[in-house]
């Protein structure tokens, strides 16, 4: 209601602001200038109502935003230059309109005008206080999903910040990049490389303090701004951390320091774990991608002959673990983000989160997205959100169907800018999260059948009390060697297959 007469008063204004030029038309004596003089007072109006209108064209039907107020702006702009007209018509004809001098309608045009700002500043107050109802809640979810941490001794994040910044930032950085593939695909890593070994040199102290740090039983970043309710965790400097566990743990194993190997291994499991938990989608979508490297390392320390039951046990403790329950809250605190986002931008004058354009309306945009777009953005937020809540229970095939149909990635960008940004594919991170679960269930059979080896001698030949029932997965083993497959791996886009000995790649 309140929308529908700031525009009624727009268009009051400037029909009145129109007719005080074109009264002089209507006098007998008509001076050259008032053409220009009519010019001026609907030409400016007619070009921003043009503008407006291009600009909610954009965003419904370049960004498909389905609640861009394009038909108010149409409406706007036709019921302008159509009473424009009109009103010149009657000018031209000796009419003013309702007989009024110039100065009764621009004594209306102003009156107009002022209750069109104060109906525009009614509307931006309002707009306001949902903005701060929308940081109070983003705030309480934050407080509820994130444990208070008593001794910061038990926070893991300053020890990982200091040492990633320690070992990659600046001129002598450590480039892990030509390792890469040894360690997430089972290539062959020449051990006693000189490369191999200045890396590990040169970080042989940062590894004692790693071992340490991921034993801590938290790990929560600090904010970058006093204002952040939700707090982005710098994954990449972690994520980096754990391959060079695994390539300590690749070199020590091959160096027969087997037992120093699996802490190695153990430790980059705990801190793909503190990525996980966050919780942001970012961090489990992180520390989901880096447990499925590491897996690739225990696989190998499995097929070392020196590895014993006790080494076999506890790598198979330390995957128990499933990731897939994280994606709840991490999908809650998604919403809190996006939610304390918006309140935190709009406060201060932008909209260039937006993401839409250059920005959203440009210089009109931190006048105009409030009252206009902001309400149905929250609303579509909301929406996809409860949508993203109920995909996280999915099964994988239902996420990939998710993930693939564009369709649904044009759904949630129908709901409105805020959803566009904060919500994008998420059904293809919950897809990635369940990948690395089956992933890791195929590590953990492979590790049981490891243990069976040692006490017979060979793999063994079926599934039985060693593994428990199994689903969906496919055993082959000549005694030497077993294979595992998942059989619905098409459900997850990519082939699921773990082996012992590992297959090399190259």
């Amino acid at each position: 209601m309140e929308i529908a007469l700031l525009w009624t008063l727009h268009l009051v204004f400037a029909s009145a602001l129109a007719a005080a030029a074109a009264a002089r038309l209507a006098s007998p004596a008509r001076p050259r200038s008032v053409w220009g003089l009519v010019t001026l007072a609907i030409a400016p109006l007619a070009a921003l109502h043009a503008y407006l209108t291009l600009r909610a064209f954009e965003l419904r039907f370049d960004d498909g935003i389905a609640h861009a107020p394009w038909w108010f702006s149409i409406a706007l702009l036709v019921a302008h230059l159509a009473v424009s007209a009109w009103i010149v018509l009657r000018a031209r004809n000796g009419s003013a309109l309702f007989g009024w001098s110039s100065a009764r309608l621009i004594f209306a045009a102003g009156l107009a005008l002022g209750f069109n700002v104060a109906t525009l500043r009614v509307l931006d107050l309002e707009a306001r206080l949902e903005l701060s109802g929308l940081r109070t809640e983003a705030g309480r979810v934050a407080y509820e999903l994130v444990p208070q941490i008593a001794d910061e001794d038990e926070n893991a994040a300053g020890v990982y910040e200091r040492v990633a910044n320690e070992l990659f930032e600046g001129q002598e950085a450590l480039d892990l990049g030509p390792f890469k593939d040894a360690l997430a695909n089972n290539a062959s890593l020449a051990a006693n490389d000189s490369a191999v070994r200045q890396v590990l040199e040169r970080s042989a102290q940062a590894l004692v303090e790693l071992r340490a740090a991921s034993q801590r039983p938290h790990c929560q970043f600090e904010a970058g701004n006093a204002t952040d309710l939700v707090v982005v965790p710098r994954v990449l400097p972690v994520y980096r951390l754990t391959q060079l566990l695994a390539l300590s743990a690749r070199v020590r194993a091959q160096d027969g320091d087997v037992a120093g190997a699996v802490e190695d291994v153990l430790a980059a499991l705990r801190m793909c774990t503190h990525l996980a938990r966050a919780p942001t989608l970012l961090g489990l979508a992180a520390g989901s991608v880096a447990r499925a490297e590491v897996c690739a390392t225990v696989l190998a320390l499995a097929a070392s002959d020196s590895l014993q039951g006790a080494d076999l046990g506890r790598l198979h403790e330390a995957l128990a673990e499933p990731y897939a329950p994280l994606m709840r809250s991490a999908t809650r605190m998604e919403e809190a983000f996006g939610l304390a986002s918006v309140s935190s931008l709009l406060a201060d004058g932008e909209t260039k989160f937006s993401g839409v354009g250059e920005s959203l309306f440009e210089w009109t945009g931190p006048l105009l997205y409030a009252p206009f777009l902001l309400r149905e953005d929250v609303l579509g937020y909301r929406a996809v959100i409860a949508e993203l809540l109920a995909l996280s229970d999915a099964p994988p095939a239902q996420l990939r169907a998710a993930a693939d149909d564009a369709a649904s990635r044009a759904s949630v960008r129908s709901r409105g800018v805020l959803a566009s940004v904060m919500a994008p594919n998420m059904a293809r991170v919950f897809l990635q999260v369940r990948r690395t679960d089956a992933l890791v269930e195929l590590t953990r059979l492979a590790l049981a059948a490891a243990r069976e080896k040692l006490a017979t001698g060979r793999f063994p030949a079926e599934f039985g009390p060693w593994s428990g029932p199994v689903e969906n997965v496919r055993f082959t083993s000549d005694g030497a060697s077993l294979t595992l497959v998942r059989t619905d791996a098409e459900d997850f886009g990519a082939p699921l297959e773990v082996a012992l000995p590992p297959r090399a790649t190259r």
